[in-house]
């Protein structure tokens, strides 16, 4: 299972952004965006316990 808090870290120590599209109690879907003009780069729907944990202080 790869690690999706380590991808959304790894995005947003590069410069990107990260937005929280939809959320539930098991599951996110987030919108990577780029670190200059703001556009949506990749989606990211995850189930990874750890990046459902840390959420709130990751994306806005």
């Amino acid at each position: 299972m790869p690690d999706d808090l380590a991808r959304v870290r790894r995005w947003l120590d590069a410069g990107g952004t990260v937005h929280t599209l939809v959320r539930s109690d098991d599951t996110v879907t987030l919108a990577l965006c780029s670190c200059d003009t703001g556009a949506e780069m990749e989606r990211l729907t995850s189930s990874d316990a750890g990046l459902l944990a840390r959420l709130d202080e990751l994306a806005d």
